[in-house]
């Protein structure tokens, strides 16, 4: 994981120069947030007074890392109490940094699955997500479709979030697996849940050697979707042809 300091509100969080002696410095600090906007770069005492009275709850500061933030769907299948199936799919790129669309760089404004992953480690990815998986579910009872999130780099997956639940990209990550040739993974998450026949799904090494494939150099198009962020600063307007909300336009 990144190296993390956590404050129990913003009136103990330390000075720029202490923090950063820790971590480095550039920081990244992060309040009670939704979709990023609790999340602010600071590069020195000037950038920490200006952001910290915009931040609420709990801070957590943590060292900056210069990569593309990423979400990898996952799917666990109970067997027994002890054993469980687990399918993981191509991560996304999160989208940032889309100023005509108000879009910050650490606002996410959707996932991107249509480029590859260089110089990763992917084998050793899937194994230790796999691991992960395994752990929740013995630990916890995690089942069904849930996500984890973090950086991707050369030196290996950043691990920074886990949701336990289906998450905000999963209806257009399904693509991923159509294209695959199986349901997509919310199919067998609610067909579990309703107690239904699973017996649809494929292995689970077939499918996540597959993914590493994918990961490596994509042999299969990709979706990616995009979140407009509106606000007075940005109006967004669609246009008159536009049926609804433009979901699959």
């Amino acid at each position: 994981r990144l190296k993390t300091i956590t404050y129990e509100n913003q009136s103990e969080v330390s000075s720029y120069q202490e923090m950063a002696g820790k971590l480095g410095p550039i920081l990244v600090l992060q309040g009670r947030s939704k979709g990023g906007d609790g999340t602010k770069i600071v590069l020195g005492e000037e950038d920490l007074i200006q952001v910290l009275p915009n931040l609420k709850g709990a801070i957590r500061v943590s060292e900056y890392c210069n990569q593309q933030y990423s979400t990898v769907y996952i799917l666990t299948l109970p067997v027994t109490r002890e054993e469980c199936k687990v399918y993981i799919d191509i991560p996304s790129y999160k989208t940032t940094t889309i100023p005509e669309l108000g879009i910050s760089n650490v606002f996410g404004a959707g996932g991107d699955w249509t480029l590859p992953y260089k110089d990763f480690k992917a084998s050793q990815f899937i194994e230790r997500t796999i691991s992960i998986a395994h752990y929740a579910y013995r630990k916890f009872g995690l089942i069904g479709h849930w996500n984890m999130e973090g950086f991707m780099s050369p030196n290996g997956f950043y691990f920074n979030e886990l949701n336990c639940r289906p998450g905000g990209g999963t209806e257009v990550s399904s693509v991923n697996q159509v294209v695959r040739n199986i349901p997509p993974f919310i199919v067998a998450h609610n067909t579990l849940f309703l107690g239904g026949d699973l017996s649809f799904m494929p292995e689970p090494d077939e499918f996540n050697q597959g993914t590493i494939r994918e990961i490596e150099k994509r042999s299969q198009p990709g979706p990616f979707y995009l979140k407009v962020y509106v606000n007075q600063k940005f109006p967004i307007r669609t246009i008159q042809e536009s049926n609804g909300s433009g979901v699959y336009r």
